[in-house]
């Protein structure tokens, strides 16, 4: 996929990857991806949450027991029976909160783990679709790959441009107030690091602390093509890393993708 981007030097069609990643930046573009994401951080928040709740409860109750039982035994009396033996008084209402908060967040966490979302969260997951509506058949065809790691999209423009975006999603990747143009390397599976200039932005408002950094391609036939199964990316701005991600299944994306065109 390198080898296209390379070609960006001699790009006859600049406008249009400008255009394309203005489209992105004010939120046209990968809209489903991106609210997709954000549904699932929150998801991994709460779960991150729940668990903590869960071991702070399950800490509590212990103690609690472990009081009772040591309160049981402590005194015997002369027949051998404990005489002072009292039934387990009654738990506090922190401890009732913390109880109950238990149950309800494993339950909540069953139901994420039911969840094929939170699942291919975890795992990663493409989707497929057409990045603007309205769209005629062959416009705009993306293909996204999300994971708890960030996203990664190769998007296609109108029948009027041949070429696409390859985008990339991160907490990493810098959120300037406009878009800005960079000089950002790129390196992916199996081929060389590719310098090139680049852009810049904030993802959509809903994904906060996320950034976006887009790569136009000149031919997305070619880029779709060149979808390796498996591989990855890793972005370089002023010699720090901003983004490093792999996925795999890429097969289904190029499948996708070049389905998507054809219609054109």
């Amino acid at each position: 996929m390198l080898e296209f981007i390379m070609r960006l030097r001699v790009m006859r069609q600049p406008v249009s990857a400008l255009g394309l990643a203005i489209l992105m930046a004010t939120g046209l573009g990968v809209t489903s991806a991106n609210a997709q994401f954000s549904h699932d951080a929150i998801q991994n928040r709460d779960i991150a949450h729940a668990q903590q709740m869960n071991d702070y409860a399950y800490t509590a109750s212990q103690n609690y027991a472990n009081s009772q039982y040591d309160d049981y035994y402590e005194e015997d009396s002369d027949d051998g029976y404990y005489s002072d033996y009292s039934p387990p008084a009654p738990l506090t209402l922190e401890q009732q909160y913390l109880l109950q908060s238990q149950q309800r967040d494993q339950e909540i966490m069953d139901e994420l783990r039911a969840d094929r979302r939170f699942e291919r969260y975890i795992n990663g997951g493409w989707d497929f679709y057409q990045a603007r509506q309205p769209a005629e058949p062959g416009e705009y065809c993306a293909a996204t790959y999300l994971s708890r790691h960030g996203i990664i999209t190769l998007t296609g423009g109108d029948k009027s441009w041949d070429g696409g975006m390859l985008m990339f999603v991160g907490t990493k990747i810098p959120r300037p107030a406009a878009l800005q143009e960079v000089t950002a390397t790129l390196s992916q599976t199996g081929e060389p690091p590719a310098t090139v200039r680049a852009f810049v932005f904030a993802a959509n408002p809903a994904i906060e602390g996320f950034g976006t950094i887009a790569f136009a391609v000149p031919s997305l036939s070619d880029a779709a093509r060149g979808t390796l199964d498996e591989s990855e990316f890793v972005v370089h701005i002023d010699g720090q890393q901003v983004f490093r991600m792999s996925y795999k299944n890429g097969s289904s994306a190029r499948d996708e993708l070049q389905k998507c065109i054809r219609q054109r």
